[in-house]
């Protein structure tokens, strides 16, 4: 048996299952035919893709003559294979480029506001995770304190005053001008980085995706990602 044929199928049967591993491709449905469909960075190679199923079937599916395949792939063909399955196999997940939570600055309602915000300013971060028993309830970020100056209440913070203070300007929903999406942790990043577009074409400013293991807000954190994790991705 021809042996350029046999790894043909091989890659062919492995890029299928890496397919069906790394994305939701419906029981029935060709996993090649879906990628070329569903996913930008191959619509592009949808030709190839397509003739590629075509060669795959026609093996599978006719006898062989003398005990061998009755056509070859060529080099081209079967490199092209080997390229996809590469590229499907090292697509990352949410959780291997997320900022762990235990690598992760973050605060609780209990914490005080002064010595947070100071730890912001020395680490240019702008945005802080408020968690509870390690699920997210909130964010603190420059937007909330302007917002904070603007209620009709005292708006001085003291070096005592804790995060309690200003509970109801934290919620995700409570952020005007600022989004936030809660993804599963084996979401794909080419997936995630579409969220990030996605939001700039609507003119949102997606600014933290929080990673837990199925994509809920009542689960606990995991990780996070911004847009800057995101960047070999668009």
């Amino acid at each position: 048996m021809n042996e350029r044929t046999r790894e043909y199928l091989d890659l062919y049967s492995r890029l299928e299952k890496a397919i069906r591993d790394r994305y939701p491709v419906p029981s029935g449905e060709g996993a090649l035919a879906w990628l070329a469909r569903n996913d930008r960075d191959y619509r592009n190679i949808k030709d190839e893709l397509d003739y590629c199923r075509e060669v795959r079937n026609f093996l599978q599916h006719n006898e062989l003559v003398n005990d061998d395949y009755a056509i070859i792939p060529s080099e081209g063909m079967v490199q092209t294979m080997r390229n996809i399955l590469s590229r499907v196999a090292e697509i990352p997940k949410a959780i291997h480029i997320c900022t762990k939570t235990r690598q992760l600055y973050s605060v609780s309602l209990q914490d005080r506001i002064r010595p947070a915000m100071r730890t912001m300013a020395r680490n240019s971060y702008t945005h802080v995770p408020i968690l509870q028993d390690g699920f997210v309830v909130g964010v603190f970020s420059e937007n909330t304190l302007v917002a904070h100056m603007n209620t009709d209440e005292v708006v001085e913070i003291t070096e005592d005053d804790t995060f309690e203070k200003m509970k109801g300007l934290l919620p995700l929903d409570k952020h005007v001008g600022e989004t936030f999406r809660f993804v599963s942790e084996g979401l794909l990043a080419t997936e995630i980085a579409e969220m990030f577009l996605d939001a700039l074409k609507r003119r949102e400013r997606l600014c933290m995706v929080f990673v837990t293991a199925n994509g809920k807000q009542r689960e606990k954190l995991l990780g996070i990602i911004t847009a800057w994790d995101m960047a070999d991705f668009f």
